[in-house]
């Protein structure tokens, strides 16, 4: 009897099935309790006060992004397309946004996770 017969399915990493890692869904709910939070905030303030607050996603992007390079984004005249459709992206509420980005991170995860799985399966 050879000794490779009593070894465990745990001992050989290739035999396991890919799993992703649980820490992808780190920034996933790091979104959607931003955008949840936010939502919050808004009718928070609008019961204590009586005015609506209204905060639109190009509060967040104006800050990550160089100024020249988004104000550059908003004013181009060469992709006439890209203008709308980010226009479209900076005049969406800040809620919407953060849920917005959770979702098309989760969508691109599974898209490179896919990916790589089926090249190292062969």
């Amino acid at each position: 009897m050879d000794q490779n017969d009593h070894i465990e399915l745990s001992e050989r990493p290739h035999l396991k099935k890919h799993k992703p890692s649980r820490y992808f869904l780190l920034p996933i709910h790091a979104f959607v309790i931003a955008g949840v939070l936010t939502a919050v905030y808004q009718v928070y303030s609008m019961a204590r006060w009586g005015t609506w607050h209204a905060m639109y996603a190009d509060m967040i992007l104006r800050r990550i992004l160089p100024a020249s390079f988004f104000n550059w984004l908003l004013n181009t005249s060469s992709f006439v397309g890209l203008k709308n459709v980010l226009s479209w992206i900076t005049t969406m509420p800040l809620f919407a946004f953060f849920i917005a980005c959770g979702i098309v991170y989760l969508l691109l995860y599974c898209l490179v996770w896919t990916i790589f799985t089926k090249k190292s399966h062969g």
